[in-house]
């Protein structure tokens, strides 16, 4: 490539479409656009040569980190369920706490599940995903020393505060589904609204983390676009509900927010320039 050629001209013409896409105004359409990620990253991946061995990688530590968490969710489920059964007396009023509990016990177990899994995802996966958006942000021409990823340890750090934040919010969540007449409508909207808002945060991190930006940074792109992450995360969430595939599926994922990435810091500066030349 010689100096003076704009490195998007050697971008396939599908990908191309796709970064010059223009951002949707309404909150459904940012959801629906963020909603798409999985699919993009899919074309994005087909589109361009060698881009699929380093998604094998992200795509199989994946696979396993869910299997692992999803067996682990049954088998403490299963075994949870003896004890409270022998605990309550065999009567009607007994089988109704009983239900209840266990209706208790398998929302802390699904929160604990998605803690884990969000954990694992950084600590087993994060670095596979990392090589895969390098690959993916140098083929979309951004410059090698853009390209400084923070340090592991401070990725690790940062997500355990995250996920601290997590459970912190959750459990209150859960507590709010107690709360008569209104405490289980809101809670089957937040929670859900929570989980994808901080699943999108995990994926949408990715183009950020591997151009150096801190958490602080990171947490402020994504809050600005707030409906694209939360769509992000609400595909995420629907792809771990696919059997096998959708867990491995999540390395197209991945892919995908660097075109989102892509689409969206460029109305940011876009919009940056726009102020400073109204000044």
């Amino acid at each position: 490539m010689g100096p003076n050629e704009d490195p998007r001209q050697t971008i396939p013409e599908p990908v191309a479409k796709m970064l010059s896409a223009p951002l949707p105004r309404t909150f459904v359409g940012q959801f629906v656009d963020g909603f798409k990620t999985p699919f993009v990253g899919l074309r994005l991946m087909n589109s361009m040569k060698g881009l699929w061995r380093y998604g094998v990688a992200p795509a199989v530590a994946s696979l396993l980190v869910t299997l692992a968490v999803v067996v682990g969710l049954i088998v403490g489920l299963w075994y949870a369920y003896e004890p409270l059964h022998n605990y309550f007396e065999h009567n009607w009023s007994g089988w109704a706490l009983e239900i209840l509990s266990f209706v208790g016990v398998i929302g802390l177990g699904v929160l604990l599940a998605f803690t884990t899994w969000l954990l694992c995802q950084t600590v087993f996966v994060g670095y596979f995903y990392s090589v895969l958006l390098v690959q993916v942000e140098q083929r979309l021409g951004v410059p090698a020393d853009r390209l400084q990823e923070a340090p592991f340890v401070q990725q690790t750090i940062d997500s355990i505060v995250d996920i601290t934040k997590f459970i912190v919010i959750s459990v209150a969540l859960l507590l709010l589904g107690l709360v008569p007449f209104i405490g289980t409508p809101c809670a089957a909207v937040a929670v859900p609204l929570f989980n994808s808002l901080v699943a999108g945060y995990e994926f949408l991190d990715y183009p950020m983390v591997v151009r150096g930006q801190r958490r602080k940074q990171r947490r402020q792109f994504a809050r600005q676009y707030r409906w694209y992450t939360i769509g992000v995360g609400a595909s995420i969430l629907c792809l771990l509900l696919i059997p096998f595939l959708g867990a491995m599926m999540l390395c197209t994922t991945a892919a995908g927010t660097a075109v989102l990435y892509h689409r969206l810091e460029e109305h940011s500066q876009d919009s940056t320039s726009s102020e400073t030349g109204s000044i």
